[in-house]
Parts: C-alpha cells; structure tokens; sequence
C-alpha cells in the first residue's frame, strides 16, 4: 500500500470462515449497509459455507490480508458469481474493511477477479448498488459501465476487458501471491 504495508492476495479457502467473520465484525454498519442493503450482523454456517468452498470457476473469490509480527488478517475480499450456467455474466461484490477502504486494495482485488473471470469465459461484471455508493458508481464509470435503476437500488454493468485489462494497473505492485 502506499504506506509501505505489505498485502498478499490469493484465492479464498474452505479454512478462511474465520476471516470472513472477521471483515464482516470489523466493517462499520455504513460499510455493511452499502454491501449487503442491510446492516448484515452475522453470517450463518450455510452463508459461510456458500462463501468459502467454491469451484473457483463459476464461483471465485479473491481475499486480501495483512501479515505481520501479531498475525495475520483479513482486510477484504472480492468475489463473482456467474448468474447461470453457462453465461458469461457474473455478478461481483467486494468488501473491504473500512480503515483499509480507498487505499488500493480494491481495485488490485477487482483487477485479479477480473483476470480470473475472463480465464473462465465470464466477460461482464454485474452489481446492484446503492445509488450513495459513490466508490463504486466512480469506478463503474472509469470502466465504461451502464447503470439501469431496479427497485430503488442500481444494476451496475461493466464489461470485463474494461475492468480487468490484461496490462496490470498500478494497483498490481500490492500484489504478492502465495
């Protein structure tokens, strides 16, 4: 990050239940509301399970953490999922930690989820975000997106090579992958 702090990247685990615990407790109710539409206190067992065991082809996440000398910890995650069987849409959702929130991590996460979708056929990313979400309406627009209002919140479109361009964005010196 631009502070010097070292984040590494890699793929989310049936283990990392915990750390998703983790992000959720430690997101402000703000942060919650803008991802989830509702201020989401917990994730049961099933969510847990839907969110970390996947196939890593139709269902992919990307986690970001911080490891240091008093261990190790989640600070986001960003993940798609094809909205059907062979489509090449998916929907995305990504969740950072408020204090780590407009310092790159993102969009190295989006970035990487994007070079994973196109890999799988997958060509569109689709959000439904609140219309107060302004660091996700700005960078649907960066990306070339098309916005649609649907029941009070907004249906974000981005095609991938926009979003994840196979040249690394400046956000990719972030990334050390294990």
């Amino acid at each position: 990050m631009p502070d010097g702090t070292d984040v590494v990247l890699r793929p989310i685990l049936p283990q990392d239940k915990p750390y998703l615990v983790s992000i959720l407790r430690r997101m402000s109710t703000e942060s919650r509301c803008l991802r989830f539409h509702h201020a989401k206190a917990r994730l049961t067992r099933g969510e847990l399970r839907y969110l970390t065991e996947i196939d890593y082809q139709d269902h992919f996440a990307w986690c970001a953490f911080i490891v240091d000398d008093s261990g190790t910890f989640a600070i986001g995650v960003a993940r798609y999922v094809r909205v059907a069987p062979m489509s090449d849409h998916a929907e995305v959702a990504i969740e950072i930690v408020d204090q780590y929130q407009s310092r790159g991590v993102g969009t190295a996460l989006i970035d990487l989820l994007a070079q994973a979708a196109l890999e799988h056929g997958i060509t569109s990313f689709i959000a439904y975000v609140e219309p107060v979400n302004a660091s996700v309406i700005r960078w649907a627009q960066k990306a070339g997106g098309s916005f649609v209002r649907e029941s009070g919140v907004l249906r974000v479109e981005v095609s991938l090579p926009a979003a994840g361009s196979t040249q690394p964005s400046m956000n990719q010196e972030l990334v050390r992958s294990t």
